[in-house]
């Protein structure tokens, strides 16, 4: 992202603040009616940022927040993300239910990460106040 520019998840959809004049903030809501999980921007490219939705899948921005286009798995829960400064264009996807995905072209195709195996959702496994209680990826 542009230096100055915060993106901040607000239940739903998200808030992108910039510096204004004077010393004041130009805040911007955008995303309404999205639940925004989480957030994450390139490290080689911190334009470009992805956020995981609640049913919605991976939503990416090209433009430091401003715009937004779905990316993939659509209809999943995406709880956490990870862009890999190591392999370029590489991004990591966990939701819930507890599954593990990867994409190596920037978001264009996802695949269920090989070797990851599910974890069976117990009763221990959940996050307070939330149901129903399944396992779900950090």
């Amino acid at each position: 992202m542009a230096a100055g520019v915060f993106l901040a998840t607000t239940g739903e959809g998200l808030v992108r603040a910039t510096p204004g004049a004077g010393g004041a903030w130009d805040v911007a809501y955008l995303l309404s009616r999205r639940i925004v999980r989480c957030l994450a921007a390139d490290p080689l490219a911190p334009h470009v940022v992805y956020a995981g939705t609640e049913h919605e899948g991976v939503l990416r921005s090209d433009d430091g927040g401003l715009t937004w286009a779905p990316t993939g798995l659509a209809g999943r829960n995406v709880r956490a993300l990870a862009v890999s400064r190591a392999a370029p264009g590489t991004v990591y996807a966990g939701t819930k239910p507890a599954l593990v995905f990867v994409s190596r072209d920037a978001g264009a195709t996802w695949a269920e990460l090989a070797g990851f195996r599910r974890i069976a959702s117990r009763r221990f496994w959940f996050s307070p106040a939330e149901r129903p209680y399944r396992a779900y990826v950090q």
